[in-house]
């Protein structure tokens, strides 16, 4: 499957479904990106592109993830959300506009839905299933 040049910044859509969660058992709940590195999006605590893929973070409880421009974001099986890459707007929401090479929480809730594939925005909407 080709992975393509990622010269966009963003996590092939094509390769999601066969790198996260009970897809494969062989490798559960761990993710994995390519590509274009520069603001550290493929988090992986570096910002080399890669061309072939490295694994995100350490964590193996990745449920789903969206790729936004030049940033990530990712749910993990007991509903955080992690951001990564970068960060010069806000789009992260972890209180600053520092970039981030590496997975880190958003805030302290635990009540994240689903994520949508793609953001393609240097902005990220995300629902929160709280109800106050």
């Amino acid at each position: 499957m080709p992975i393509g040049d990622n010269k966009g910044g963003f996590i092939d859509p094509g390769f999601l479904p066969l790198t996260v969660g009970p897809e494969r058992p062989d490798l559960p709940g761990t993710l994995w990106a390519t590509g274009y590195n520069l603001n550290g999006q493929v988090g992986n605590s570096y910002t080399t592109n890669y061309s072939s893929p490295v694994q995100v973070g350490s964590l193996t409880t990745w449920l789903n993830v969206a790729a936004g421009f030049y940033h990530s974001l990712g749910t993990t099986t007991d509903n955080k959300l992690y951001a990564w890459g970068y960060n010069g707007a806000g789009q992260m929401g972890i209180g600053d506009q520092t970039n981030r090479s590496s997975p880190v929480q958003v805030g302290a809730e635990t009540t994240w839905g689903p994520l949508p594939k793609m953001t393609k925005a240097n902005s990220s909407v995300i629902l929160n299933t709280t109800t106050t």
